[in-house]
């Protein structure tokens, strides 16, 4: 499956039924009014109350455990967005194989590694 991120334009442009949406990106109901047929929406987001508001299929939280330039939000975020999330969890940023089971206790319905370097292989 592929999944357009943060271009719901482009994805609709190309016939991709799937978008991810940032935390500050276009309202979901929006993304869903571009196209004529059902639409899978996933949301980034940074906090339990938006996680309880969003309208999207699924949501990635994070990061988790620090990525780049992001801070870490920690297991408790985790934990705080999965238990008001109406949908499925995701746990995103410096989740690793040694950390991806807590991500799991912590209620996530799964976890992105991150994609290696390929500088560093």
């Amino acid at each position: 499956r592929i999944v357009i991120n943060d271009r719901a334009d482009v994805a609709r442009a190309v016939g991709v039924p799937a978008v991810h949406l940032r935390d500050d990106g276009w309202p979901v109901a929006r993304v869903r009014a571009l196209f004529d047929a059902p639409v899978l929406v996933g949301q980034s987001i940074h906090d339990a109350g938006a996680a309880a508001r969003s309208q999207a299929d699924y949501v990635h939280v994070g990061a988790v455990f620090g990525s780049g330039d992001k801070p870490a939000g920690g297991l408790d975020l985790l934990r705080a967005v999965a238990a008001v999330s109406r949908v499925p969890v995701h746990a995103v940023g410096g989740v690793t194989p040694a950390n991806a089971a807590a991500c799991r206790a912590a209620g996530a319905a799964g976890a992105e590694e991150p994609e290696e370097d390929p500088a560093d292989a």
